[in-house]
Protein backbone atom coordinates (compact mmCIF):
# COMPACT_ATOMS: atom_id res chain seq x y z
CA UNK A 1 0.00 0.00 0.00
CA UNK A 2 2.73 2.17 0.91
CA UNK A 3 4.25 1.72 -3.03
CA UNK A 4 1.17 2.48 -4.25
CA UNK A 5 1.12 6.04 -2.47
CA UNK A 6 4.38 6.89 -3.64
CA UNK A 7 4.28 5.94 -6.88
CA UNK A 8 0.94 7.21 -7.34
CA UNK A 9 0.00 9.90 -5.05
CA UNK A 10 2.02 12.58 -6.26
CA UNK A 11 1.03 13.30 -9.54
CA UNK A 12 -2.53 13.02 -8.89
CA UNK A 13 -2.13 15.52 -6.15
CA UNK A 14 -0.05 17.78 -8.08
CA UNK A 15 -2.59 17.80 -11.35
CA UNK A 16 -5.51 18.34 -8.96
CA UNK A 17 -3.66 20.91 -7.18
CA UNK A 18 -2.68 22.96 -9.79
CA UNK A 19 -6.17 23.00 -11.22
CA UNK A 20 -7.08 24.09 -7.94
CA UNK A 21 -4.35 27.22 -8.06
CA UNK A 22 -5.59 27.98 -11.47
CA UNK A 23 -9.27 28.17 -10.27
CA UNK A 24 -8.18 30.16 -7.10
CA UNK A 25 -6.63 33.09 -9.48
CA UNK A 26 -9.55 33.47 -11.85
CA UNK A 27 -12.02 33.73 -8.73
CA UNK A 28 -9.52 35.87 -7.00
CA UNK A 29 -8.94 38.47 -10.20
CA UNK A 30 -13.23 38.86 -10.06
CA UNK A 31 -14.50 40.71 -7.37
CA UNK A 32 -18.01 38.64 -7.55
CA UNK A 33 -16.27 35.70 -6.34
CA UNK A 34 -14.67 36.97 -3.24
CA UNK A 35 -16.79 34.79 -0.85
CA UNK A 36 -16.06 31.31 -3.29
CA UNK A 37 -12.55 32.29 -3.13
CA UNK A 38 -12.12 32.26 0.11
CA UNK A 39 -13.35 28.68 -0.11
CA UNK A 40 -11.31 27.64 -2.92
CA UNK A 41 -8.04 28.76 -1.65
CA UNK A 42 -9.07 26.52 1.75
CA UNK A 43 -8.81 23.45 -0.24
CA UNK A 44 -5.96 24.26 -2.28
CA UNK A 45 -3.77 24.79 0.93
CA UNK A 46 -5.37 21.21 2.22
CA UNK A 47 -4.46 20.07 -1.11
CA UNK A 48 -0.73 21.49 -0.74
CA UNK A 49 -0.67 19.86 2.33
CA UNK A 50 -1.66 16.30 0.60
CA UNK A 51 1.39 17.02 -1.59
CA UNK A 52 4.32 17.27 1.11
CA UNK A 53 2.57 14.18 2.62
CA UNK A 54 2.64 12.32 -0.02
CA UNK A 55 6.07 13.67 -1.18
CA UNK A 56 7.31 12.55 2.33
CA UNK A 57 6.09 8.99 2.19
CA UNK A 58 7.68 8.83 -1.27
CA UNK A 59 11.28 9.58 -0.04
CA UNK A 60 11.32 7.54 2.92
CA UNK A 61 9.79 4.77 0.87
CA UNK A 62 12.66 4.88 -1.61
CA UNK A 63 15.40 5.49 1.36
CA UNK A 64 14.03 1.97 3.25
CA UNK A 65 13.77 0.17 -0.48
CA UNK A 66 17.63 1.35 -1.04
CA UNK A 67 18.40 -0.03 2.45
CA UNK A 68 16.65 -3.18 2.58
CA UNK A 69 15.56 -4.67 -0.89
CA UNK A 70 12.60 -7.06 -1.19
CA UNK A 71 12.95 -10.47 -2.11
CA UNK A 72 11.58 -9.42 -5.34
CA UNK A 73 14.14 -7.04 -5.93
CA UNK A 74 17.00 -9.80 -5.61
CA UNK A 75 15.33 -12.36 -8.28
CA UNK A 76 15.39 -9.23 -10.13
CA UNK A 77 18.87 -8.80 -10.12
CA UNK A 78 19.69 -12.42 -10.32
CA UNK A 79 17.35 -12.81 -13.67
CA UNK A 80 19.85 -9.79 -15.10
CA UNK A 81 22.93 -11.78 -14.27
CA UNK A 82 21.46 -15.05 -16.00
CA UNK A 83 20.30 -13.13 -18.93
CA UNK A 84 23.71 -11.97 -19.12
CA UNK A 85 22.81 -7.85 -18.47
CA UNK A 86 25.05 -4.84 -18.83
CA UNK A 87 23.74 -4.03 -15.66
CA UNK A 88 24.07 -7.27 -13.84
CA UNK A 89 26.56 -7.38 -10.58
CA UNK A 90 26.79 -11.28 -10.23
CA UNK A 91 29.65 -12.64 -11.11
CA UNK A 92 30.00 -12.24 -14.76
CA UNK A 93 33.04 -13.48 -14.86
CA UNK A 94 31.21 -17.30 -14.23
CA UNK A 95 29.74 -16.57 -17.59
CA UNK A 96 32.95 -15.71 -19.43
CA UNK A 97 34.16 -18.58 -18.08
CA UNK A 98 31.23 -20.60 -19.15
CA UNK A 99 31.46 -19.43 -22.48
CA UNK A 100 35.40 -20.52 -22.28
CA UNK A 101 34.26 -24.18 -21.50
CA UNK A 102 31.72 -23.97 -24.37
CA UNK A 103 34.59 -23.29 -26.54
CA UNK A 104 36.81 -25.91 -25.11
CA UNK A 105 34.56 -28.74 -26.01
CA UNK A 106 34.11 -27.88 -29.35
CA UNK A 107 37.45 -27.24 -29.92
CA UNK A 108 38.69 -30.96 -27.93
CA UNK A 109 35.77 -32.60 -30.47
CA UNK A 110 37.85 -32.01 -33.17
CA UNK A 111 40.22 -34.85 -32.01
CA UNK A 112 36.92 -37.11 -33.17
CA UNK A 113 37.75 -36.29 -36.96
CA UNK A 114 39.06 -38.95 -39.02
CA UNK A 115 41.79 -35.79 -40.36
CA UNK A 116 42.26 -33.15 -38.34
CA UNK A 117 41.76 -29.89 -40.24
CA UNK A 118 44.36 -27.64 -41.68
CA UNK A 119 43.94 -24.45 -40.04
CA UNK A 120 41.84 -24.06 -36.55
CA UNK A 121 40.87 -20.73 -34.89
CA UNK A 122 39.43 -20.51 -31.99
CA UNK A 123 38.13 -16.92 -29.62
CA UNK A 124 36.30 -15.84 -27.02
CA UNK A 125 35.63 -11.63 -26.48
CA UNK A 126 36.42 -10.04 -23.63
CA UNK A 127 33.18 -8.34 -22.93
CA UNK A 128 31.80 -9.95 -19.56
CA UNK A 129 28.36 -8.04 -20.50
CA UNK A 130 27.74 -10.25 -23.29
CA UNK A 131 30.13 -12.71 -23.95
CA UNK A 132 30.61 -15.00 -27.43
CA UNK A 133 32.93 -17.02 -28.91
CA UNK A 134 33.31 -19.43 -31.84
CA UNK A 135 35.52 -22.32 -33.29
CA UNK A 136 36.44 -22.38 -37.09
CA UNK A 137 38.25 -24.79 -39.45
CA UNK A 138 38.98 -25.38 -43.09
CA UNK A 139 40.66 -27.96 -45.30
CA UNK A 140 42.81 -27.17 -47.88
CA UNK A 141 42.54 -30.19 -49.60
CA UNK A 142 38.54 -32.16 -50.32
CA UNK A 143 37.50 -33.67 -46.96
CA UNK A 144 35.68 -37.33 -46.40
CA UNK A 145 32.21 -37.40 -46.68
CA UNK A 146 32.21 -41.06 -45.25
CA UNK A 147 29.66 -41.48 -42.67
CA UNK A 148 32.62 -41.38 -39.37
CA UNK A 149 33.22 -37.96 -40.65
CA UNK A 150 29.56 -37.11 -40.58
CA UNK A 151 28.96 -38.53 -37.74
CA UNK A 152 32.26 -36.61 -36.18
CA UNK A 153 30.77 -32.97 -37.86
CA UNK A 154 27.26 -34.10 -35.61
CA UNK A 155 29.22 -34.52 -32.06
CA UNK A 156 30.98 -31.24 -32.88
CA UNK A 157 27.85 -29.49 -32.79
CA UNK A 158 26.82 -30.77 -29.89
CA UNK A 159 30.25 -30.60 -27.67
CA UNK A 160 29.84 -26.89 -26.32
CA UNK A 161 26.76 -28.22 -24.72
CA UNK A 162 28.13 -31.11 -23.41
CA UNK A 163 30.91 -29.85 -22.39
CA UNK A 164 28.99 -27.56 -20.40
CA UNK A 165 27.03 -30.30 -18.89
CA UNK A 166 29.83 -32.35 -18.00
CA UNK A 167 32.15 -29.90 -16.66
CA UNK A 168 29.58 -27.14 -14.94
CA UNK A 169 26.50 -28.97 -14.87
CA UNK A 170 24.92 -25.66 -16.53
CA UNK A 171 23.96 -25.39 -20.01
CA UNK A 172 24.73 -21.85 -21.64
CA UNK A 173 21.76 -19.51 -23.45
CA UNK A 174 22.09 -19.48 -26.88
CA UNK A 175 22.77 -22.92 -27.29
CA UNK A 176 19.57 -23.37 -29.70
CA UNK A 177 21.99 -22.42 -32.58
CA UNK A 178 24.40 -25.75 -31.75
CA UNK A 179 20.81 -27.71 -31.32
CA UNK A 180 19.67 -26.31 -34.92
CA UNK A 181 23.28 -27.43 -36.61
CA UNK A 182 22.53 -30.81 -34.78
CA UNK A 183 19.63 -31.62 -36.10
CA UNK A 184 20.48 -30.24 -40.18
CA UNK A 185 23.18 -32.58 -39.67
CA UNK A 186 21.54 -35.39 -38.58
CA UNK A 187 18.41 -35.15 -41.32
CA UNK A 188 20.68 -34.95 -43.79
CA UNK A 189 22.21 -38.91 -42.40
CA UNK A 190 19.16 -40.02 -41.47
CA UNK A 191 18.18 -39.18 -45.37
CA UNK A 192 21.03 -41.33 -46.57
CA UNK A 193 20.19 -44.38 -44.90
CA UNK A 194 22.31 -44.18 -41.30
CA UNK A 195 21.38 -43.74 -37.94
CA UNK A 196 18.52 -45.26 -36.29
CA UNK A 197 15.60 -46.79 -37.76
CA UNK A 198 12.63 -45.96 -38.36
CA UNK A 199 13.08 -42.70 -40.49
CA UNK A 200 10.64 -41.35 -43.25
CA UNK A 201 12.95 -39.50 -45.91
CA UNK A 202 9.48 -37.79 -47.23
CA UNK A 203 6.88 -37.47 -44.10
CA UNK A 204 3.68 -37.55 -45.55
CA UNK A 205 1.07 -37.59 -42.41
CA UNK A 206 1.80 -36.65 -38.58
CA UNK A 207 2.26 -39.77 -36.98
CA UNK A 208 5.23 -40.59 -39.59
CA UNK A 209 6.40 -36.99 -38.72
CA UNK A 210 6.28 -37.92 -35.04
CA UNK A 211 8.33 -41.05 -35.11
CA UNK A 212 10.74 -39.09 -37.16
CA UNK A 213 10.89 -36.69 -34.28
CA UNK A 214 11.62 -39.76 -31.66
CA UNK A 215 14.21 -40.93 -33.84
CA UNK A 216 15.62 -38.02 -33.85
CA UNK A 217 14.81 -37.48 -29.71
CA UNK A 218 16.77 -41.09 -29.31
CA UNK A 219 19.70 -40.17 -31.95
CA UNK A 220 20.64 -36.94 -30.04
CA UNK A 221 20.17 -38.27 -26.45
CA UNK A 222 22.59 -41.17 -27.90
CA UNK A 223 25.23 -38.88 -28.81
CA UNK A 224 25.58 -36.50 -26.11
CA UNK A 225 25.41 -39.17 -23.43
CA UNK A 226 28.80 -40.20 -25.56
CA UNK A 227 29.88 -36.47 -25.45
CA UNK A 228 29.11 -36.06 -22.13
CA UNK A 229 31.31 -38.80 -21.40
CA UNK A 230 34.26 -38.08 -23.86
CA UNK A 231 33.66 -34.31 -22.05
CA UNK A 232 34.30 -36.13 -18.27
CA UNK A 233 37.13 -37.86 -19.39
CA UNK A 234 38.80 -34.51 -20.44
CA UNK A 235 37.45 -32.80 -18.30
CA UNK A 236 41.07 -31.15 -16.77
CA UNK A 237 41.96 -30.56 -20.15
CA UNK A 238 39.00 -28.78 -21.22
CA UNK A 239 39.43 -26.23 -17.53
CA UNK A 240 43.46 -25.81 -19.44
CA UNK A 241 42.21 -25.31 -22.72
CA UNK A 242 39.53 -22.42 -21.29
CA UNK A 243 42.14 -21.01 -19.11
CA UNK A 244 44.18 -20.08 -22.20
CA UNK A 245 41.24 -19.13 -24.00
CA UNK A 246 40.42 -16.72 -21.79
CA UNK A 247 43.51 -15.32 -21.60
CA UNK A 248 44.49 -15.06 -25.48
CA UNK A 249 41.01 -14.52 -26.48
CA UNK A 250 42.29 -15.95 -29.33
CA UNK A 251 44.28 -18.86 -30.70
CA UNK A 252 45.22 -20.27 -34.18
CA UNK A 253 46.34 -23.72 -35.14
CA UNK A 254 49.84 -24.09 -33.37
CA UNK A 255 48.14 -23.04 -29.72
CA UNK A 256 45.63 -25.70 -30.15
CA UNK A 257 46.55 -28.51 -31.88
CA UNK A 258 48.76 -29.65 -29.02
CA UNK A 259 45.34 -29.69 -26.73
CA UNK A 260 43.42 -31.51 -29.68
CA UNK A 261 46.65 -34.22 -29.56
CA UNK A 262 46.08 -35.22 -25.89
CA UNK A 263 42.41 -35.45 -25.86
CA UNK A 264 41.61 -38.79 -24.75
CA UNK A 265 39.09 -40.93 -27.08
CA UNK A 266 36.37 -42.96 -26.83
CA UNK A 267 34.77 -45.76 -28.79
CA UNK A 268 32.59 -44.97 -31.23
CA UNK A 269 28.73 -45.29 -30.63
CA UNK A 270 27.19 -48.04 -33.47
CA UNK A 271 25.22 -46.32 -35.82
CA UNK A 272 24.53 -48.52 -38.67
CA UNK A 273 23.71 -48.40 -41.68
CA UNK A 274 19.82 -49.28 -42.77
CA UNK A 275 19.22 -52.34 -44.62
Amino acid sequence: MLSTLAHFSIPSFFYVWIFWLAATLVLLSNPEFQGISLYVISILEALTIGVLISLSFSIIFTGLKNFYPSENDHVLIKSAGIAQSAQSVYLPGDVYHQVAIHEAGHLLSLGLYETLPDTIEVFINSHYSNPTGNVSYRYKNAYSSSFVSRLAEMKFSLAGISAELAVLNKEKLGSRSDYSGWEQKAREVLDEGYGIKPWFIHPSNKAEALINAKTLKAMRSEQIDYMMEFMKENSELILEIAEVLKTEGRCATEIVLPFISRAKLLSVPSLKHRT
